[in-house]
């Protein structure tokens, strides 16, 4: 574990950056992490991160943001952590509570087209992290098979707990089919120091749960028990918390749903965590006109929506390792591994790929970003630059 204030404020530049061209949701983050942490400055190796990806999936809360978070706490403990997420939120919550604040507007055709050429970016980068994975890890016959069986669950029962049931699907299935244990080998994060503090922090997070189901007179205790709910129930990433802030926001009469739509798909274009929606919520909770004090609510919101993991992920990546020295644990992880390899599959195929061929400049700005992608010689943040101005251009002339 590397320690220091040059560590945590190099945690939080790499991160800044990231959060500044992730574009098209968790499954994009997941394969803009591999690229930029993982292939270009080696700070996790391939079994590694799929890990830390594997035990991300099935814990409730935001995946992509997890998998950031538990890089962070590998690099540099919790300080670290709170800088990775600090610097990958931190572009997609400003532009939400700006959004909240009346200071954007998301009128005007140019937008469709700068919104192609970003999307554009996203699909060579997933399609060339799936691939990656898919090479490392499902290397014979019954691993293809248990991702294979994953995609189709995904592609055909598109329901919003169907990740999960992917997730434990493929572990029983690695229970049962995988024998060969060295086959599987894979390396593990070992050098993350033990700490009693992180099993009080699970401890709190347990303790916080179930007041929040109570009812209480008090605006910023309704607020964090509707947000801090939805951080520790949502399973499946970060578009299936989008259901659980409309029954509690909307439904509640905190906000309009005209209100809430216009977030939900200002949050979709943006880079970023989708759990930046909280920020959003949070402006348009307060009646007050100060627009500090908006945003002060607004940060509290964002805070609420991502405590559990603050609170339950550490202790969980403490005692991740442990579980690979058990030979039933280490064939389930195997399954869910390849699982995993499977739901990345199918999240390319549908949404991200199928949304990027619908008209003939789409596919234009589809090939150009792929050939800099696979090229390997352009950074993500000039490929973003290049393929948002070309889909600009492409709007502004009228070719799509």
């Amino acid at each position: 574990m590397y320690v220091g204030a040059k560590n945590s404020l190099r945690i939080f530049k790499t991160f800044l950056g990231i959060g500044l061209v992730s574009f098209g949701g968790p499954t994009a983050h997941i394969a803009v992490f591999k690229r930029e942490l993982v292939d270009k400055r080696s700070w996790l190796n391939h079994d590694e991160y799929l890990s830390l990806i594997s035990l991300c999936q099935i814990l409730p809360g935001p995946t992509s943001s997890q998998v950031g978070f538990s890089i962070g706490y590998v690099r540099g403990g919790w300080l670290g952590a709170f800088m990775a997420w600090l610097g990958f939120t931190l572009p997609a919550f400003c532009i939400m509570a700006a959004l909240g604040l009346g200071l954007l507007s998301i009128q005007g055709d140019f937008v469709e087209g700068l919104s192609l050429g970003l999307s554009a970016v996203v699909v060579p980068i997933v399609a060339q992290a799936v691939l990656s994975m898919g090479i490392n890890f499902c290397n014979d016959l019954k691993t293809r098979v248990i991702a294979v069986l994953s995609f189709a669950l995904i592609i055909f029962f598109p329901i919003a707990t169907i990740q999960l049931l992917a997730i434990i699907f493929s572990a029983i299935l690695g229970l049962i089919f995988i024998t060969d244990k060295k086959k599987y080998r894979s390396s593990l994060i070992t050098n993350i120091k033990p700490s009693y503090f992180n099993f009080v922090a699970l401890g709190v997070f347990f303790f916080l749960l179930p007041m929040t189901f109570f009812s209480f007179d008090n605006f910023l205790i309704s607020v964090f028990s509707g947000f801090y709910r939805a951080g520790s129930l949502v399973f499946g990433g970060g578009h299936v918390v989008f259901p659980f802030l409309k029954n509690f926001f909307v439904d509640g009469e905190f906000i309009t749903l005209g209100e809430f739509l216009t977030g939900y798909g200002f949050a979709q274009a943006i880079p970023g965590p989708l759990f930046s929606m909280a920020g959003y919520i949070g402006v348009l909770l307060s009646q007050d006109t100060d627009p500090l004090y908006r945003i002060s609510i607004s940060l509290f919101s964002l805070i609420s929506i991502f405590l559990p993991t603050f609170l339950f992920l550490p202790a969980c990546l403490q005692i991740w390792p442990r579980f690979h020295r058990h030979n039933g644990i280490f064939k389930i992880i195997a399954g869910i591994n390849a699982g995993v390899v499977g739901i990345l599959l199918a999240n390319f195929v549908s949404p991200i790929l199928l949304n990027s061929l619908d008209s003939t400049g789409s596919v234009f700005l589809l090939a150009i970003a792929s050939l800099l992608v696979f090229s390997d010689r352009v950074p993500t943040w000039a490929i973003v630059l290049i393929s948002g101005l070309l889909g600009l251009t492409l709007s502004i002339i009228e070719l799509i």
